[in-house]
């Protein structure tokens, strides 16, 4: 390869780079709202809302995870250029700041939910055994007559 080939790759690299770094405070913010718009949706019990959003998480996550796959792809030519190297090691720390954020209220929520799910199979456990006991003592509807007329 010349020196004016590894300017080429040198040029497509960075602007790969760039553009991906580019996208990915973007995509944080979106997923950082989503998360906290979450929690507002699981406390209201609100499960049609929550399930659409849980979609525009999914869509997220996979942009998300298809910008940190292309600068993996990237990791040896910034690696090897210390300057790009601290500058696109830094912008990557600084994201996973908030990374960690939404992580750390998807565990939170995640238990949230795990016991309304609970709360709600009580709740129906115990409607349950209301209707059992509620049969058990209704009164049974007469067919016929009540009394009989013996001597007459």
């Amino acid at each position: 390869m010349t020196r004016a080939d590894e300017g080429v790759t040198d040029g497509a690299w960075r602007r790969e780079v760039e553009a991906l770094l580019g996208a990915l405070p973007g995509l944080l913010a979106r997923l950082d709202a989503l998360s906290r718009h979450q929690r507002e949706l699981i406390e209201s019990d609100d499960a049609e809302a929550l399930s659409a959003l849980v979609e525009d998480r999914a869509r997220v996550l996979g942009a998300l995870t298809s910008c940190l796959e292309g600068l993996e792809r990237r990791r040896a030519e910034w690696s090897r250029a210390g300057q790009d190297h601290q500058r696109v090691q830094a912008a990557i720390d600084g994201m996973a700041a908030v990374a960690n954020e939404v992580a750390a209220r998807d565990r939170i929520d995640s238990a949230r939910m795990r016991d309304l799910r609970d709360d709600m199979a009580r709740r129906l456990v115990g409607l349950g055994a209301a209707r059992q006991a509620a049969g058990a003592y209704a009164a049974a509807v007469p067919g016929g007559p009540r009394f009989q007329d013996r001597e007459g």
